[in-house]
């Protein structure tokens, strides 16, 4: 009959705009992740593991003791410990950080761009372009903190330019990766501090009138999460291993960066041949290691 031949016809056509809104809803986001997972995981994959490095060990260490080990955030080692679901599989966290970094990708796009959260393509060609033409897919697939360093200055892009933009449940997930990316490296909180002194000076001229993009940003967002991230980490480490403090070692590495520079062979020479004893490295002054690696990870370092 005419009129069942028109209620085939027509649920034939619902079906297929069924099918076509399954595939843009679901289909296409999940084989762009997947793309997008194996571009940010090239060296891993062509390796047959996460690329690790020697300080990888450093962070492990200290999650499995709940201790602190210097130069090593004990923030970043729980991370690990976390998503390799508790050292089962080394794959978790390196997967863990493409995501996080694909996701904060996103907002970046959709922020710079119309329609960047839609639109999958691009974001698969800007994933392709940065794994490809920088070093990114390297520290993706890697069990290092330092892809945290970028992160940091995404997510208080994103805070200070575009809160307006974000919905509530986005904004706390850029706080949360913010904060966990802080937590994970000690150059983070400083770079952090840094950014958040510029946005603020960005602020105050904003307000005499010029540009006026800089008067509308959002300080406060930025400054809280690096302000709060301060007092995170030495709660958390107390609450882990019983010592309240920052991650220990800051003194170790500046010192190393003197010596590297030649300060400390002056100073030494200058004070020590007045006074042997003035320093207990003045035995040492004529057999320090001329760099920061040597005086810091050699066997026969003073």
């Amino acid at each position: 009959m005419p009129g069942s031949s028109g209620a085939r016809h027509l649920g034939a056509r619902l079906r297929g705009f069924a099918r076509a809104g399954f595939a843009q809803r679901v289909m296409l986001p999940l084989l762009t992740t997947i793309g997008a997972l194996v571009l940010m995981l090239w060296p891993a994959l062509l390796n047959g593991f996460p690329i690790v490095f020697f300080d990888t060990g450093g962070y492990i260490e200290a999650a499995a003791g709940r201790e602190l080990v210097e130069g090593r955030s004990l923030a970043y080692g729980l991370f690990l410990e976390a998503a390799s679901l508790n050292w089962r599989t080394p794959w978790g966290p390196v997967v863990a950080q493409s995501l996080l970094t694909l996701w904060l990708l996103r907002l970046l796009r959709a922020g710079l761009t119309p329609d960047g959260d839609r639109d999958w393509s691009g974001t698969l060609g800007l994933v392709g372009l940065l794994s490809l033409g920088t070093g990114m897919a390297w520290y993706t697939a890697q069990l290092m903190p330092d892809i945290a360093i970028p992160l940091v200055v995404a997510t208080l892009w994103l805070l200070a330019f575009r809160w307006d933009r974000l919905s509530w449940g986005a904004r706390l997930g850029v706080v949360a990766v913010g904060l966990v990316c802080l937590l994970s490296h000690m150059s983070g909180m400083a770079l952090g501090a840094g950014l958040v002194a510029v946005l603020a000076l960005m602020k105050a001229i904003g307000a005499l009138g010029l540009p006026r993009s800089w008067r509308a940003l959002r300080l406060l967002p930025a400054a809280a999460l690096v302000a709060g991230s301060v007092m995170a980490l030495p709660l958390l480490n107390g609450a882990v291993t019983g010592e309240t403090r920052l991650t220990p070692g800051g003194p170790l590495f500046l010192f190393g960066s003197l010596l590297q520079q030649g300060q400390v062979r002056r100073l030494l020479d200058d004070r020590c041949a007045d006074d042997p004893r003035a320093y207990a490295l003045c035995s040492y002054r004529h057999r320090l290691p001329t760099t920061a690696d040597e005086f810091l990870w050699a066997e026969d370092s003073p």
